[in-house]
């Protein structure tokens, strides 16, 4: 069999169907979703793109999906590698070419969160696991939580490219319920690794 690999999920969107077709090119990754909980807009959770089936001649790889999805990748003559997904964006990694190409990581996830008050705002990013403990005055909290991305899928056989990595789940929130003193343990969970054959769970 041969053909190209579809693209990855993302929060707001699916990924892309590869065409049925020898030498078609990857599907692209599914569109993330923006938050602005940062105090600037960024999106996260996009889908990886598929690689490319260069058995036809194909050319073009999956795009990654808007929220660090990674592109996907191709082999033949002038061979790109897939992308790993975006760090801190829980993006998915870009699919495999059709033989020997690695494909991409998915990217680490990331928790947000923010209090505010009449007179203050206070955000705590984390892109690894930590503590926060809830200061004086603040009684509700808004909260970004994003999973890590899946990787990429490697090729499967000869001619036959990886799709692209799903994004990690995506959850946001206002209104949270908070009391001064209370600790909450973050946890930031990692994307799936590489892989050149098949796949491997994240």
């Amino acid at each position: 069999p041969v053909g190209a690999g579809g693209g990855g999920g993302g929060a707001n969107a699916a990924g892309t169907r590869a065409p049925a077709s020898p030498g078609a090119p990857g599907g692209a990754g599914g569109a993330g979703i923006a938050s602005s909980i940062s105090g600037t807009p960024v999106t996260y959770a996009g889908g990886g793109g598929g690689g490319a089936d260069t058995a036809g001649g194909a050319t073009t790889v999956g795009a990654g999906g808007a929220g660090g999805g990674g592109a996907g990748g191709i082999d033949g003559n002038s061979p790109l590698a897939a992308v790993d997904g975006q760090a801190a964006t829980g993006g998915g990694g870009g699919g495999s070419g059709d033989s020997n190409i690695t494909s991409g990581a998915g990217g680490s996830g990331i928790v947000i969160v923010r209090y505010s008050t009449s007179a203050a705002d206070q955000v705590f990013s984390f892109a690894n696991s930590g503590q926060v403990t809830i200061p004086e005055g603040f009684t509700k909290m808004e909260y970004l939580i994003v999973g890590g991305g899946g990787q990429g899928g490697g090729h499967v056989a000869p001619d036959k490219a990886g799709g692209g990595g799903g994004a990690g789940g995506f959850r946001s929130g206002t209104g949270w319920p908070v009391s001064a003193g209370e600790v909450y343990t973050i946890s930031v969970g990692g994307g799936g690794g590489s892989t050149v054959v098949g796949s491997v769970n994240g």
